[in-house]
Parts: structure tokens; sequence; C-alpha cells
């Protein structure tokens, strides 16, 4: 999870109103109802539910119940995105060019089930980001 706060010497910063913009995976929380709390091997359930969220998400959720004006941007391939995102960091590259690099270890990422089955060699990111912006990575 990310939560970013745009932040210049001191000062908050808004763009276009917003205070803070998270940024995460955007999961499915399952909630369930229980009279009690549960001993170990129980599994009493009275009611189970799905919701839309994650730890970004619901940051986001509470600050702007409490009157802060947010924004949140939900990633699949989560943790994909962010090795390809670092990685353009440390190849010396622009904010815009890492999320680039993210996005294209993300598409990757999802063709496969698993966490680390769909990524990218370092060739197949390097290419497949020359074919996209005709620029070395």
């Amino acid at each position: 999870m990310l939560v970013w706060i745009p932040w210049e010497v001191g000062k908050l910063n808004t763009v276009g109103g917003i205070e803070v913009v998270g940024l995460g995976a955007l999961n499915i929380d399952q909630m369930y109802r229980v009279e009690r709390i549960l001993d170990d091997g129980e599994a009493v359930v009275n009611e189970a539910k799905s919701f839309p969220g994650g730890s970004a998400a619901n940051t986001i959720y509470g600050l702007a119940e409490l009157g802060v004006n947010t924004d949140y941007t939900g990633v699949v391939g989560g943790d994909a995105f962010a090795a390809g995102f670092l990685y353009g960091l440390l190849k010396g590259k622009g904010l815009n060019e890492c999320g680039c690099v993210g996005d294209i270890a993300a598409r990757f990422s999802i063709t496969k089930l698993g966490a680390r089955e769909g990524l990218p060699t370092l060739i197949e990111l390097t290419q497949r980001y020359h074919e996209f912006y005709d620029q070395h990575l």
C-alpha cells in the first residue's frame, strides 16, 4: 500500500482539490459475522459477505469519511507493478516512465495464475518496453 500526500516544503499542495491519493492492490475483503470471538478450531459463521477493499482503499475510504478530499487508484497485478516501477526508478527513469515499466510487468503477471509465474524476465521486460515506447530501458 502507498498513500501519497503531496507536500511542498512543509505545506500541503493539493492537486485539483485532492489532498491524499491512495495507490494499492485492488482486493476483495471477506467479512464474517460471528456471535463471539471463536476459540481455536471453531468455525461458526452466521453471515459472510465480500466487499471491494484492500489496505489502501480502506485507508482512503476512512479518510474520506473524515472529510479529507481523496482519490484512489487500484491495481490488479500490484506486486508486479511495484517491482516494475521500482526497477524503472533504479534505472533513473522519471515517474511517468516508471509507471509504464510497472504497467508492462503487471500485464505479464496477470497472464498466469500465482504471484510469480507470470513475471517477465528482464529480457522480456526490456523488449516490451522498447516495443511499446520505442525507447531503451
